[in-house]
């Protein structure tokens, strides 16, 4: 019988995949959900998936119950998901599958976060400003900015204790950087830059700030990188890569 498990649920969660005999999980990201914060589990006979955000981790074999569940969502990546899943997915018409390559990096300690961060020298071109509350709604009303704040910064999910900062230039939001979820003694970077101001600097500047952040508020700073412009960017700012994977982008056809 299929069973959905809540955050405050993740202990009985992880003792029922024990039981079963599969193996916990092993993405970054789903330790928001084991560690008790956000997302939700799915359980079902020796099948199971973390769901935190549009990000998936997939566990054992195929099971149609589970993925009914997921297929609510407009937007899903799948983390490195196992072989005996990929034949329903790619037969599924309502969705588009896009195959790419995703790059992990370790986390960067609290200490190493607050060095780094103090060598980040202040750049009189951007003004660089904390979000608040109506940051957060212009944010929403984008698509290209509303990750930044949706997870940890916007209703129901602001209090999980998101921050983040914006760019301004000549008054606009140029870019900004957020937490994409929150971990027990961390947070994971979603960061974004207008297309109309790329290629000035602003990613990292916001970046190098979000990391003095981190390392004032004694947190973990976590980067995955989605693209070779975010690996290349995550490896500038000081992160030590750790590896390739491969992942799924499922996007709901209008």
């Amino acid at each position: 019988m299929l069973k959905q498990y809540k955050p405050d649920e993740s202990q009985d969660f992880l003792t029922t995949l024990s039981k079963v005999k599969l193996s916990p999980p092993q993405q970054q990201f789903s330790a928001a959900f084991t560690g008790g914060i956000t997302g939700c589990g799915y359980v079902n006979g020796t099948s199971a998936a973390v769901v935190v955000s549009d990000s998936v981790e997939l566990c054992g074999d195929f099971d149609a119950e589970i993925y009914t569940e997921l297929r609510k969502s407009d937007e899903l990546h799948l983390m490195a998901p196992p072989p005996d899943w990929l034949p329903a997915i790619e037969k599924d018409d309502a969705f588009t599958a896009n195959a790419y390559t995703r790059t992990a990096f370790e986390a960067m300690s609290p200490a190493k976060a607050q060095e780094l961060g103090e060598t980040f020298e202040p750049d009189d071109r951007f003004e660089v400003v904390s979000i608040d509350s109506e940051i957060v709604t212009q944010l929403l009303s984008e698509e290209w900015s509303a990750d930044l704040v949706r997870n940890t910064m916007a209703p129901p999910n602001n209090m999980l204790g998101g921050f983040g900062f914006v760019t301004k230039i000549d008054g606009n939001i140029a870019g900004g950087v957020g937490c994409y979820t929150m971990y027990p003694n961390g947070i994971e970077v979603e960061i974004d830059t207008h297309r109309a101001y790329r290629r000035r600097g602003i990613a990292t500047r916001l970046a190098g700030r979000m990391i003095h952040e981190c390392g004032r508020r004694g947190l973990e700073c976590h980067w995955d990188a989605m693209n070779r412009e975010s690996a290349a960017l995550a490896t500038k700012l000081g992160f030590s890569p750790a590896g390739t994977y491969p992942a799924i982008q499922l996007l709901k056809k209008r």
